[in-house]
């Protein structure tokens, strides 16, 4: 029996079939309506037939099953400006989407809050929600939403993110295959406050646009920074001389320990090849008689050999 915080890999770890992932639960919601107002005209429009949308949701933690929602919904036609529409089922998923609302805002969480590369986001959301979505897919959710958000963080989250401001914060860039995630964090609040997805590495050009845009946020609400923190990248200390002047700028200690880590590991590796090259090299085989060590005679004749 396993014990406390010893490691087991997730029982679906290794399965290549699709008929061996555990069966996902159906559960089905309705949106069949008799009559709906047309949203071009306003008109009653009757129902004209009944459409199936199947929509894949978070799973259950606890049964370890996929969860798929079935949708019936009413399509209508409008007799007065010829429209067919669809019931309207914005609350549950985007139109033309696989995946409900949840699913998305849980894998743009994984990526923004947690820092997750598509990739890993991809296989946390199977493992620890049951629903399967490919990193691609993942990654024009991100971008959408960075769209998106260009109007609604200014607004909206930024107002939250910034009420408790500290004026510390800590820049940073997350590399998943040819993309990266730019990102600032208040380095006191751990809050997630601005973010940029580029798909190729950064440059100093891209970097100072960034913290441009972040600085004209702060200026709007009366906020200035105190302090930076980023790693050891040469990224950094241009940019945030153009944009924020003499503010103090700091290198991560946990970069620091790293890189001293990397360093000391180097060394040691270069010494044991060093050592191993300078080692004497000794003939395969037995050595000659006039090269052996001498044996007692007490410890020669004491000796026995079986046959």
């Amino acid at each position: 029996m396993p014990g406390p915080g010893e490691y087991r890999p997730d029982p679906s770890q290794g399965i290549t079939r699709i008929e061996d992932l555990p069966k996902p639960k159906i559960r089905c919601q309705s949106r069949n309506y008799r009559r709906r107002p047309c949203p071009r005209c306003g008109q009653s429009a009757y129902r004209d037939r009944r459409v199936r949308r199947t929509l894949h949701d978070l799973g259950n933690p606890l049964t370890g099953r996929p969860r798929e929602l079935i949708v019936i919904y009413s399509q209508h036609c409008c007799t007065r400006c010829r429209k067919y529409f669809n019931a309207d089922m914005t609350d549950l998923a985007a139109p033309g989407s696989h995946y409900t609302k949840r699913v998305v805002d849980t894998a743009v969480r994984l990526v923004i809050e947690d820092g997750l590369p598509y990739r890993a986001a991809s296989w946390s959301l199977w493992r620890d929600h049951r629903v399967f979505v490919p990193y691609a897919t993942i990654q024009n959710w991100v971008e959408d939403g960075g769209e998106k958000a260009q109007r609604r963080i200014p607004t909206d989250y930024l107002d939250w993110a910034l009420s408790d401001f500290s004026g510390y914060i800590a820049a940073d860039e997350l590399y998943d295959g040819p993309f990266c995630v730019l990102s600032i964090v208040d380095n006191r609040t751990f809050k997630r406050l601005s973010y940029h997805v580029l798909d190729r590495d950064p440059t100093q050009v891209d970097i100072e646009a960034f913290f441009r845009r972040f600085r004209q946020a702060l200026e709007a609400r009366g906020l200035t920074v105190q302090g930076i923190t980023t790693d050891g990248s040469t990224l950094y200390p241009e940019p945030i001389a153009a944009v924020f002047g003499a503010v103090p700028h700091q290198v991560c200690q946990f970069h620091i320990l790293h890189e001293v880590n990397k360093a000391i590991l180097s060394a040691v590796a270069q010494e044991r090849k060093r050592l191993a090259a300078g080692a004497p090299k000794l003939p395969r085989g037995r050595l000659p008689a006039q090269r052996r060590p001498s044996v007692p005679l007490g410890a020669r004749s004491g000796s026995s050999r079986r046959w």
